[in-house]
């Protein structure tokens, strides 16, 4: 309950009806599960809580499960869907809403039926995990052959185009948007007092990314740093660099804009997935830990943190990463118990994997023989770990060239 109150402090009057609903879906769950028991010889009911509190899993989580249904990975089943009690960005809540079966009353049956889940294994079945097998990740390779299952109407399109036109962004022009994940948005907007502090490992420093980005705008491209809460504004004095973030964000326009830039320029904040689920391209930067090389596009690029052994002295190889448990450290704690310190990526080699992205898109690249020996090398060491996944992304080229010795 006093989440329920939070939220609708937060958020306001879409909040409320959800918790309305949620808390009228009480005295109906006895009967769902009992019809999900008694129908079970003919159709499969199966329960699912959609990751609506946290903007990247609100967004892929949800658009992979509907690849998959799509391509008939889950035959013969009756999905009823309901949000988490948190919702991160009612815009996308409303898009989603009018995509999916989601049905707020429903929301105590799946939490039931996934209570039961935890102690019955024939319930599992009723069940849809939005945050096992994958979760956010495309391992089958479904989003690069379907197109996306959210679209704007007319008159959300006309609003959207009337707030580029507010942000100073001409009839037409392109842009990009740029984001890097801090500490202020799980601080600010997660509605729970827990501490975030196992997080830091994945933060990063936007001012490492405005030489790329001026760059950008000496070519013509207009360029949006977003994020729903940010710990300082962007030092530029550039008109074509906007301060989405801090001077205009809204929750429409937080999706409007993803699904309309030219490509999204990100870290691991999540925000760079609302671009993913609309078929942007997306280069990833400061990528950790490296088990989870981008899945999403066959046009995305990345370069991930280097791991600094301060005892060694050295940076640890690709392989030596990938082939042990650090490859998949998610808690920041892991890499300070390992001696480890996390190196970000430098502003010229954010700048380097940024060019190659905008001439890959102008069809002006060109690679070399060796750039594609190196490319081939790192994702051998890949597939060791990740065999028989759809992994369609790139590493850039710059970064593997100064880095070869990484491939060992």
């Amino acid at each position: 309950m006093t989440r329920l109150v939070r939220e609708i402090r937060v958020h306001g009057a879409p909040a409320a009806r959800q918790a309305v609903l949620t808390l009228l879906s009480l005295p109906l769950a006895p009967f769902l599960l009992l019809a999900a028991v008694a129908l079970r010889p003919l159709v499969v009911i199966r329960f699912g809580k959609l990751v609506s509190v946290r903007i990247g899993h609100f967004a892929a989580n949800t658009e992979v499960y509907l690849c998959e249904k799509d391509a008939g990975v889950y035959p013969g089943t009756l999905d009823l869907l309901y949000h988490s009690q948190a919702v991160c960005n009612y815009q996308l809540k409303k898009m989603w809403d009018r995509t999916l079966p989601i049905f707020g009353l429903v929301t105590f049956a799946g939490l039931f039926a996934d209570a039961l889940a935890r102690r019955r294994a024939g319930w599992r079945r009723h069940v849809i995990s939005f945050v096992n097998a994958g979760g956010d990740r495309d391992l089958r390779g479904l989003m690069s052959s379907t197109p996306p299952h959210l679209s704007f109407t007319p008159d959300e399109h006309a609003r959207g185009e009337a707030a580029l036109a507010r942000l100073g962004i001409p009839e037409g022009a392109e842009f990009v948007c740029f984001a890097a994940r801090d500490k202020a948005y799980l601080a600010q907007t997660v509605l729970s007092p827990h501490s975030w502090a196992y997080h830091d490992y994945r933060d990063s420093d936007i001012c490492h990314y405005m030489p790329a980005v001026e760059r950008l705008t000496e070519r013509g491209w207009y360029a949006l740093r977003v994020g729903a809460a940010v710990e300082r504004a962007v030092d530029t004095g550039n008109p074509r660099i906007i301060d989405y973030a801090t001077q205009w964000r809204g929750e429409f326009l937080d999706i409007y804009l993803a699904s309309r830039c030219r490509f999204f320029l990100g870290d691991t904040s999540g925000i760079f997935l609302v671009a993913s689920i609309f078929r942007r391209p997306v280069v990833m930067v400061n990528l950790v830990p490296l088990y989870q090389v981008p899945s999403w596009g066959a046009k995305d690029l990345f370069i991930p943190k280097k791991l600094w052994h301060r005892t060694q002295l050295r940076f640890l190889t690709f392989r030596e990463i990938l082939e042990s448990e650090i490859g998949d450290f998610c808690y920041t704690d892991q890499y300070e118990q390992h001696d480890l310190e996390l190196v970000e990526n430098t502003a010229d080699e954010i700048s380097a994997v940024v060019d190659e992205m905008d001439q890959r898109l102008a069809g002006t690249w060109v690679t070399t023989a060796a750039d594609e020996r190196r490319q081939a090398c790192f994702w051998s060491l890949v597939a060791r770990v990740r065999p028989n996944q759809a992994l369609p992304s790139r590493i850039g080229a710059a970064f593997l060239r100064e880095n070869a010795n990484l491939l060992a």
